[in-house]
């Protein structure tokens, strides 16, 4: 059934007030006010101007019944703001934030900087343009210090100042004194009318409006004196157009329509909603987030793995905990779950990253799909779990009850589980990679992870659970479970970017094959080696050629400055005999690289098309030797 969202508009003056009365909110985990002057600028001239500025999308429920931390906006900060009781109807900002701030911080006399600045900016109607009609340079702003050039130049005609300049003087005189008089005494004029001026007590003062109206009258001609007025009016008076969620809607719901509205604006994860709610449980984002740098801090080669989040952590829970890694089902994770889970995900997740350098070839550099690590990560954490809970059977039912496939599982003490993990830990290894391999090797996770993730993540717990019932027999039936019919490694004959998974994917069998420099013959490692051509660019005449997955391999930079100048790869291969490498040597280091025999006399030829069809027969071979990929599955 549809979502019943209600659509409507408010005028600025009513944004206004309501945000006073914090009936106007944001949620906690919100990001700061980030728009700087110029496009609060825009934004103030297209409201003069009468523009549309886009839709705001409100979450309507009373302040006691949201389901996360709301704050005030921003820009409201050391305001007198009123603090709600928990039956206030209040509206929680999910999207719209940034200009909501920008008008507020425009007409209040706050004192927060912007990003960038030292000082609070001033924003003002410039009247001389705005009487031309010229509404782009009709707003003008400043920092406000005494230091600040542009500031003092507005102060000197500047209505409220020259006014308080006026009042002060008559009070002092005790004269009889007219603003209009004062002005020519001083040979002054008014330009400029500073919008902060015109609110008292949360609201827009109209008294003050009309009082500026009645002595620009009096200075300059009543007509433009009236487009002042209007211009004014017309400001507070504009319409913004609203979407509101009203309250009986689910949180997971709105966490849709979240998620859908900031697909192509300033983004904001469900992530960051899900820790506003779990900050009201009483778990706050940096509990999660000290395990993450604890595990980094252990595995320097993930270290600067900018994926290896909260976030990650959280879709992990989501999988162990049956749902599918997607918002509606994130946002229905709670504090608890998490506690529950902790030490779990915590191994579950060092185990991960231990597989991947060492079983799999992969560190940062090369992760082929970082989402891939959601499904790895859980199913390493869902054996340890089982290998941990031998004797606290509420956590052991709390697992296992999540999934009522797990029939064979359930039936059996999680002691006796715990043993057979053990005994057979090799086909569950295999298991992981032939399923990471022939996920990179596919391309499969280019699209559609989440749905991906919770798939691959039941079936490996299916095929444990049948693994369980029916012994090793199943081992044969691996490729069955992970439901990936077949590869073409003729893909690998393809050019592709850097970033590509199957380049990626090739580069781990290089370092899982200990692929060692050409020059010193030490193991390389991604840190200490970049990916470079075999047959260089030159030797193509349409240069992509030199891109395809098999025409690239590991080199330090040590063998880069031997072989440069080598325009072709015989003269590469003679380059390295000279450096005093024998032939056997040479060979087991060509080796290494998936250059056989039959690659090397391709070289020795600069014959590129035999090369590549050897070089592929060799990794063929490795990855069926090394049970990476079954036979049967592999196409050429």
């Amino acid at each position: 059934m549809p979502l019943m969202l209600s659509t409507d508009r408010i005028k600025i003056r009513n944004i206004i007030e309501k945000a006073f009365k914090s009936e106007i909110l944001i949620p906690e985990f919100q990001r700061d006010f980030i728009w700087k002057a110029e496009d609060i600028k825009e934004l103030l001239t297209s409201i003069l101007g009468g523009y549309f500025i886009g839709t705001i999308l409100f979450h309507q429920n009373t302040k006691g019944k949201i389901d996360f931390q709301v704050k005030p906006l921003p820009a409201l900060k050391n305001q007198n703001v009123k603090s709600p009781d928990e039956n206030t109807i209040v509206n929680v900002v999910l999207d719209g934030q940034q200009r909501l701030n920008s008008i507020l911080y425009s007409i209040t006399p706050t004192d927060q900087v912007l990003q960038g600045s030292k000082n609070p900016h001033r924003f003002y109607l410039y009247i001389p343009q705005l009487i031309k009609g010229e509404l782009q340079d009709s707003i003008v702003y400043a920092t406000e210090s005494e230091t600040n050039r542009e500031y003092r130049k507005i102060l000197q005609k500047e209505y409220f100042h020259l006014k308080e300049k006026f009042e002060s003087l008559k009070k002092e005189t005790n004269s009889e004194l007219k603003f209009q008089e004062f002005l020519k005494n001083i040979n002054g004029s008014i330009e400029y009318i500073n919008l902060s001026k015109l609110i008292s007590n949360g609201r827009i003062d109209d008294t003050i409006i009309d009082e500026i109206y009645d002595n620009l009258r009096e200075i300059l001609e009543q007509e433009k004196a009236q487009k002042v007025r209007s211009a004014l009016r017309r400001f507070f008076e504009f319409e913004v157009f609203y979407i509101t969620v009203p309250q009986d809607v689910k949180l997971e719901d709105v966490v849709e329509i979240f998620e859908r509205i900031n697909r192509t604006s300033y983004k904001l994860s469900t992530t960051d909603l899900l820790f506003a709610k779990l900050r009201k449980e009483g778990l706050k984002k940096q509990d999660v987030e000290i395990v993450i740098e604890e595990i980094k801090d252990k595995f320097s080669y993930f270290k600067d793995l900018k994926e290896l989040n909260s976030s990650l952590i959280l879709k992990v829970l989501a999988l162990l905990l049956n749902k599918e890694p997607k918002p509606k089902q994130l946002i229905t994770i709670s504090a608890k779950d998490f506690k529950s889970y902790k030490e779990t995900l915590e191994i579950g997740l060092e185990k991960s990253l231990d597989f991947l350098q060492n079983e799999l070839g992969t560190v940062s550099k090369n992760l082929p799909y970082t989402s891939m690590l959601v499904p790895l990560v859980a199913m390493f954490a869902f054996l340890t779990h089982i290998k941990q809970q031998t004797s606290d059977k509420e956590k052991q039912q709390q697992l296992l009850g999540n999934f009522n496939f797990l029939t064979h599982m359930k039936q059996q003490t999680f002691t006796d589980i715990k043993k057979w993990l053990l005994s057979n830990e090799d086909i569950l290894t295999k298991y992981i990679k032939q399923w990471y391999f022939l996920n990179v090797f596919s391309e499969r996770y280019d699209e559609g992870a989440a749905t991906k993730s919770y798939q691959d993540f039941k079936n490996f717990l299916r095929f444990i659970n049948e693994l369980l019932s029916k012994g090793r027999d199943v081992e044969e039936k691996i490729q069955h479970f992970i439901g990936i019919e077949s590869i073409n490694l003729s893909e690998l004959l393809k050019p592709k970017a850097k970033s590509s998974a199957l380049l990626k994917g090739f580069i781990a069998l290089l370092l899982l094959n200990k692929v060692k420099d050409f020059a010193s013959g030490n193991t390389l490692t991604l840190f200490k080696a970049t990916d470079e051509h075999i047959f260089p660019k030159k030797f193509f005449s349409n240069k992509k050629r030199a891109d395809i997955v098999l025409n690239r391999t590991l080199s330090s930079s040590e063998t880069n400055k031997i072989l440069k100048g080598a325009q072709k790869p015989s003269e590469f291969l003679k380059k390295l005999k000279s450096n005093g490498r024998n032939t056997k040597e040479l060979n087991r280091i060509l080796k290494s690289h998936f250059i056989n025999e039959a690659a090397i006399k391709a070289l020795e030829e600069d014959d590129f098309e035999n090369f590549i069809a050897a070089r592929l027969k060799a990794v063929k071979k490795f990855l069926i030797n090394k049970g990476l990929i079954p036979k049967d599955l592999i196409k050429t």
